[in-house]
């Protein structure tokens, strides 16, 4: 046997639990979120999964929203600031506004 075959064998009998990832929020659960939040001025970029709203008061709104009911230990909760911008990333998703 090879040294790959052997290994495989090996790393097969561990049977190491694979880490799950969660699933994406689909395009319509992020518009319902903003109109529960009642922000109205957001564009979506679908590719990259990005939300880009008015003002870091639509963001602060998102997060508190999300923080109670939508973060869970599948999710990492990223926020950032890099010059003008504030970011939220969570999931699959970015939210980011100008401060």
């Amino acid at each position: 046997m090879t040294r790959a075959a052997i290994l495989k064998g090996f790393l097969d009998k561990i049977n190491i639990p694979k880490e799950s990832h969660p699933g994406c929020w689909s395009v319509i659960k992020v518009e319902k979120m903003l109109q529960d939040t009642g922000i109205r001025g957001y564009e979506i970029i679908h590719e990259p999964r990005v939300v880009r709203i008015e003002g870091q008061e639509e963001l602060i709104r998102i997060l508190l929203h999300l923080v109670p009911s939508e973060v869970l230990n599948e999710y990492h909760l990223i926020l950032s600031r890099l010059d003008n911008k504030m970011k939220i990333k969570i999931g699959c998703w970015q939210f980011e506004a100008r401060a």
